[in-house]
Parts: structure tokens; C-alpha cells; sequence
């Protein structure tokens, strides 16, 4: 069955012109503090996943400051190391006790 969605997920990428939009988050962190570098990866890692089976690493670039519209990337890499997707993020605004962040994965 994971097979199959992941099968799908691709096909639905190519389809759209390789593409996947979403939001992912929340972190609830220590008042206004930004998600640290691990918490983003971690989340990002479990999102490529859905984009492109066989991802086993991903590293995330941060934005210069964790503030609404500041934008940043992350690559996701296969076992081989060959570079398998990439997600541009935007920060979302705070709502008052998390943080959240819009995904557009591209399958490279």
C-alpha cells in the first residue's frame, strides 16, 4: 500500500509539473523561538518522504531570521547521495503558541 500512494504521489508530481504544495509544522517551541535546524529536518525529512520513496537524509538551509515570508531550502538525498527532491519553504506568521512553514517540493 505505501508502495502504491508513493507511486502515486510521484505520478501526481510529474503531473503537475513536478510540484508539491503544502503546509507542515506546527512546532510548538519556548515562546517566539524559532524551530531549531533538527526540528525542521526531522519534519522535512517525514514530508520528502511522501514525495519520493528511498529519501534517507535531508539537509534544510534556514532563513537568515525566523520571520513571516522569509523563505529557505531543503534538499533531500537518496542512499546513493544523488539529490532526489528539494522543498522551498516560507515561514508562516505566528498564531500565538507554534509556528508553521508552506512546502513546494520539486522531484529533481
Amino acid at each position: 500500500m505505501r508502495i502504491v500512494l508513493g507511486v502515486l504521489l510521484i505520478a501526481l508530481a510529474v503531473i503537475v509539473g513536478g510540484l508539491i504544495r503544502g503546509d507542515f509544522g506546527p512546532w510548538k517551541t519556548n515562546g517566539l523561538a524559532a524551530p531549531s535546524r533538527q526540528q525542521v529536518q526531522g519534519l522535512a525529512i517525514v514530508q520528502a518522504q511522501k514525495v519520493a520513496p528511498g529519501i534517507v537524509n535531508v539537509t534544510c538551509v534556514m532563513p537568515t531570521a525566523w520571520t513571516p515570508g522569509y523563505t529557505f531550502k531543503c534538499y533531500a538525498y537518496g542512499s546513493s547521495g544523488r539529490e532526489l527532491a528539494q522543498m522551498a519553504g516560507t515561514v508562516l506568521p505566528w498564531n500565538g503558541d507554534q509556528w508553521q512553514m508552506n512546502e513546494d517540493w520539486s522531484i529533481a
